[in-house]
């Protein structure tokens, strides 16, 4: 009798084991394709940024998708599949949603902020979503450790400088015809301000940026002293 729960468990945890492998693998693929869209794009535009809202046409459709299917991700750690903090994780990617469907989608922005935070984000998530796969089945190997927690040194800063140009760029455009912004009398009966949204997100930048870098450089030092004690086991 007592075998059963025990099976019923392991099958759980194997088909959620399963489950979350695919999710980081599907991920790692979609912002493969960001990056080799906007680079191809950009070469194709012989790298003129001020090209960027063709660029956009043609990246957007896998950006929105991948970005927005990483609300899955505070699910996951409601229902116990990942072991991480919920509400700061919403909180990340509640400020990429807010530059993809706010800033990016609406406004046609000819600066190089937008190209930094796409060569940023994609190449970030490349890397970690592939580490997450990886390390549900085994150790990852040194040097994809030594890249899930080196790279974000320069492509966080560049992600975040991106993040601020365009949202700087396109605050005149967004107060001044008032896009993606909800106002009386609707059907919903209620009303939503962008502009002052989005100067909210900006501000949390200020504290955000310096906690959650200093954080990651505590983590680096971490994860790469236990993955060369590994690297030493293996030879």
């Amino acid at each position: 009798m007592s075998r059963r729960p025990d099976e019923s468990h392991l099958k759980e945890a194997s088909v959620a084991e399963i489950y979350i492998i695919f999710y980081n693998c599907v991920q790692t693929v979609g912002w493969l394709s960001v990056l080799f869209n906007t680079c191809l794009y950009l070469f194709l535009y012989e790298g003129d940024w001020t090209s960027f809202p063709e660029v956009y046409e043609k990246t957007s459709s896998s950006l929105k998708f991948f970005q927005t299917l990483a609300v899955l991700e505070v699910v996951h750690i409601m229902l116990g599949f990942v072991r991480s903090n919920a509400f700061l994780t919403f909180l990340q990617i509640l400020s990429r949603l807010v530059i993809v469907w706010l800033i990016l989608n609406p406004v046609p922005l000819t600066n190089i902020g937008p190209l930094l935070l796409l060569v940023a984000w994609s190449s970030t998530e490349i890397v970690r979503y592939l580490y997450y796969a990886w390390s549900r089945t085994e150790q990852p190997p040194y040097l994809l450790v030594w890249l899930r927690y080196s790279l974000f040194i320069v492509l966080y800063p560049m992600g975040v400088l991106g993040e601020l140009m365009s949202i700087f760029y396109a605050l005149p455009a967004i107060k001044e015809h008032r896009l993606t912004s909800l106002y009386l009398p609707n059907v919903l009966n209620w009303s939503f301000d962008s502009y002052y949204f989005i100067l909210m997100i900006l501000i949390g930048y200020i504290p955000g940026f310096p906690q959650l870098y200093m954080h990651m450089i505590k983590q680096r030092g971490k994860y790469l002293k236990s993955g060369e004690k590994e690297k030493e086991k293996v030879q």
